[in-house]
């Protein structure tokens, strides 16, 4: 508040001024403004702050670990040469992917969110083109499916905060990329196959209420930070008011030492008016304070 005060104070503002948020961070975080069509930047507070709950980085480091599951013998056995690169991205994306969103909170999802689908692109499309098992376990390997048990809850879960261009754009890539890389299987997907969509679109599915649960208890501590921030400013006024009513209160009692000391100086004349407004003053701080 103090960095906003100073900023508004040098700008030397007058009348009506529009504000703009240019870009949003969490609670501490640096806050861009445009205040009356200029730029003004609230660096972040140094102190020490607790890093928002976002599952966007965890579920691409999953990501990763999945990239290196491919290469099991009993799995897709896809050459470790081509997953442990492609680990090694996911995790340096779910870090970047961190420092993002602590830096700009929910604001960085439509960023996230794009590195995570380009990644898991990526990652569907080498295993299967390197697909090492066509069967295994009695089951028929279909390893671009991993790239949907991960990223379609990551969608699900950061839809809602994309334009409707990009919520578009995102399921088309999904769409995009299990067509293609079904077209890039060695064999061919019978209907049975695709039953083991069902994972997929339940975690789907599950993300969608996650993301409901999520924004409920960041509502609730929302309201209890505001609720906060009312009883401290309530508390403050208060304790304002009664600084305020203490300083009258020494002034009048000053005024009338100073009267009943220098009476004789003064002309009878104004010595009515002034001991009424004195009286009057009194009575109003005995008001102010019953009240």
């Amino acid at each position: 508040m103090a960095e906003l005060g100073a900023s508004l104070d040098a700008m030397d503002l007058s009348g009506t001024a529009e504000v703009a948020v240019v870009r949003a961070a969490p609670l501490g975080g640096e806050q861009v403004l445009r205040v009356a069509g200029r730029r003004v930047v609230l660096p972040a507070d140094g102190r020490a702050a607790v890093p928002p709950l976002d599952l966007g980085p965890p579920v691409i480091a999953i990501g990763g670990v999945g990239s290196l599951a491919h290469s099991w013998p009993d799995m897709d056995r896809v050459p470790l040469a081509a997953t442990i690169p492609l680990a090694l991205l996911a995790f340096r994306l779910a870090y970047r992917a961190h420092a993002l969103i602590v830096r700009r909170g929910a604001a960085a999802h439509a960023p996230v969110l794009a590195a995570a689908l380009a990644y898991g692109g990526l990652d569907a499309t080498v295993s299967t083109a390197l697909l090492g098992n066509v069967t295994a376990g009695g089951l028929t390997r279909l390893p671009f499916l991993h790239f949907l048990l991960w990223t379609g809850p990551l969608t699900a879960m950061y839809l809602r905060d994309l334009t409707m261009r990009r919520r578009v754009a995102a399921l088309a890539f999904l769409l995009l990329v299990l067509g293609g890389c079904a077209w890039l299987l060695p064999h061919s997907v019978s209907v049975a196959d695709l039953s083991t969509l069902v994972w997929p679109l339940a975690f789907t599915v599950g993300a969608s209420g996650l993301r409901d649960l999520l924004d409920r208890d960041t509502g609730a501590f929302a309201n209890s930070v505001a609720d906060a921030h009312d009883a401290a400013a309530a508390a403050g006024f208060l304790a304002g008011r009664a600084d305020v009513l203490r300083l009258v209160e020494d002034a009048g009692r000053e005024a009338s030492e100073r009267l009943a000391a220098d009476r004789d100086l003064l002309d009878p004349a104004f010595l009515p008016e002034i001991e009424r407004r004195l009286a009057l003053v009194n009575h109003r701080l005995v008001t102010l304070r019953s009240g």
